[in-house]
């Protein structure tokens, strides 16, 4: 059975799709196909990356990327196409008028983060983010199945075809715990990982802090991911800065090493809308990585994992606080240690990818044993 996952958004290598959905439908037999913007065709884990000429700009994803992308789709003739991005939908809906099964897949609260982008005039936020909605809605009723990456959306959509994937991470793309470096010589040293190291996730702040903790500590905090070229000379007119060792962009398994290098990580957050509807990835790759955790109070954060003992808990908005957490960790290294193996055994027994991607295999093979569902 051929089935394709389609993106004009994520790169080819994206966590949730490449390596959780596509690593774990090979891994169960399926031919597995990502048709993604990239720079060449190529094959990875058992799935065939099939690439699309990045965008320029959001006009030319809109115009020109989406289109490649649903053309890619119709010359593969799939079994079941998988949609990753809600901008893919009006074609979604036209594969379904061809016949065929497909699945949209959820990643974000989507009226919220449109609520807080910062492109979209302060105005029409609010318009914007109804019709998006209203579009969304609309293109999910027509699918075969539709999956969430948070509980906290799973109300919005069609309640008897909806599954939660949870953003777990998968535990084979982490070193065992027997082969990371001794937590004790690692020096002090704090970790971030952000795919867009933005205003709403922090980063502002976070340089804030780095530049408030004791200059005897001798602390730096390795960043990895993208920082916007307009919010850069920012943070470098902060003093923090001096103490950031910004990698930029690695590929995963540099990304785990770099982490592994750490004492604690730092997830910055800012509480909007959409950050309080969200899990997000990187949570519980700290986790994953046995790495104690300075987070933004968030209730359903704290919810999940309070209970763990793995997060100090701070305000983003008051670096004084994520300083005064950092700090106290990097101090305290037989605590930070301990804090980190208990998140480690919290992923190991109930926030792994592991069960999720059993939900994932069964919906395909139920999926696929009958009919599409007719377009409404």
């Amino acid at each position: 059975m051929k089935v394709v996952h389609l993106c004009s958004v994520h790169p080819a290598f994206d966590v949730r799709i490449f390596w959780r959905h596509c690593r774990s439908l090979a891994q169960a037999g399926y031919e597995v196909v990502y048709i993604a913007p990239h720079d060449k065709d190529e094959e990875r884990e058992g799935v065939r990356i099939r690439a699309i000429r990045p965008a320029s700009g959001r006009l030319d994803r809109f115009r020109r990327v989406r289109r490649q992308v649903y053309q890619a789709a119709l010359d593969e003739d799939a079994d079941l196409y998988h949609l990753h991005s809600p901008e893919l939908l009006p074609y979604g809906v036209r594969l379904k008028k061809r016949g065929y099964r497909v699945v949209y897949d959820a990643h974000e609260d989507l009226p919220a983060q449109n609520a807080a982008r910062a492109w979209i005039p302060g105005p029409l936020r609010g318009v914007v983010g109804s019709y998006v909605e209203a579009v969304e809605l609309r293109g999910a009723q027509a699918m075969d199945a539709v999956c969430v990456a948070h509980p906290t959306i799973v109300h919005r959509f069609p309640e008897d075809r909806t599954v939660v994937l949870n953003n777990y991470p998968r535990l084979d793309l982490f070193p065992d715990p027997a082969d990371w470096p001794p937590y004790s010589g690692r020096p002090p040293r704090a970790f971030h990982v952000g795919s867009s190291c933005n205003r709403i996730r922090g980063m502002p702040h976070m340089v804030e802090a780095m530049g408030l903790l004791p200059h005897g500590l001798d602390a730096e905090l390795t960043v990895v991911g993208g920082i916007p070229a307009d919010l850069r000379p920012e943070l470098e007119a902060k003093p923090g800065w001096a103490r950031i060792d910004y990698r930029g962009a690695l590929p995963f398994d540099e990304m785990v090493r770099a982490m592994l290098q750490a004492r604690v990580a730092v997830l910055p957050f800012l509480a909007t809308a959409h950050h309080l509807t969200s899990y997000p990835n990187k949570l519980f790759e700290y986790m994953a990585a046995g790495l104690p955790v300075v987070a933004t109070d968030m209730p359903h954060w704290r919810e999940l994992v309070d209970e763990v003992g793995c997060v100090r808990w701070m305000d983003p908005e008051r670096p004084e606080t994520m300083a005064r957490a950092i700090g106290d960790l990097l101090d305290d290294p037989e605590e930070a240690e301990e804090m980190g193996r208990r998140g480690r055994e919290a992923v190991e027994d109930r926030l792994s990818w592991d069960a999720e991607s059993r939900k994932l295999i069964g919906l395909y093979r139920d999926l696929l044993v009958r009919p599409p569902r007719p377009v409404p």
